[in-house]
């Protein structure tokens, strides 16, 4: 016997480091039927591709993948599709983001640790939930980390519509509803502004 049943499941893949056009391919790997105790079993709904994905592609980024071939992606949303026997807090059907950098989001479906993945809302927009776990966390450790604002205190950031940007600013639905009161956007003082979850 050679082990549980396994399926075929697509991710885009690299071998080597170098130009992302040049070294990723479509690779298909095996997903296990059978999962350990505190698995989850994950289908990825969607999943972004951001500069720090392209640059660990290449291998200029500081979190490079312990070995290689590696799936790239580094963030995006997914649904549970099994769940191991120890698993208690998540259920066949939760949306989960990433925890951790470098997962390898850019696949069909996977296995990973629970401890590896959050909980969010099933009615966020798609777009958001797959771009929530690294641009919004910027955003606010740029507010918050940096200095010290008060209300009133004005921003200044080149980049604006950017997700970083937009998250700054408040235009970004995945941003929006933090309890924030010491900034404020002004619209009337934009002169481009993507609409939000965009």
């Amino acid at each position: 016997m050679d082990g549980p049943p396994r399926r075929a499941v697509a991710a885009l893949a690299y071998k080597t480091h170098g130009e992302p056009s040049e070294v990723l391919s479509q690779e298909d790997y095996d997903l296990p039927t059978e999962i350990g105790p505190e698995d989850v079993k994950i289908k990825m709904l969607a999943s972004p591709i951001n500069p720090a994905d392209l640059n660990t592609v290449e291998g200029k980024y500081p979190l490079l993948p312990q070995s290689l071939p590696a799936v790239g992606g580094h963030e995006g949303v997914g649904e549970i599709i099994s769940i191991g026997a120890k698993v208690s807090d998540l259920t066949v059907g939760d949306w989960v983001v990433p925890l951790e950098s470098g997962l390898g989001t850019w696949r069909e479906a996977g296995v990973f640790k629970r401890t590896a993945w959050h909980k969010v809302p099933r009615d966020l927009p798609l777009e958001s939930a797959a771009t929530m776990s690294i641009n919004p966390p910027t955003a606010l450790c740029l507010l918050e980390k940096f200095a010290k604002l008060h209300k009133g205190d004005v921003i200044v950031q080149n980049g604006a519509n950017s997700t970083v940007g937009q998250c700054a600013v408040g235009g970004d639905t995945t941003c929006q509803g933090n309890g924030r009161e010491d900034y404020e956007y002004c619209p009337e003082k934009a002169t481009r502004r993507r609409p939000a979850g965009h």
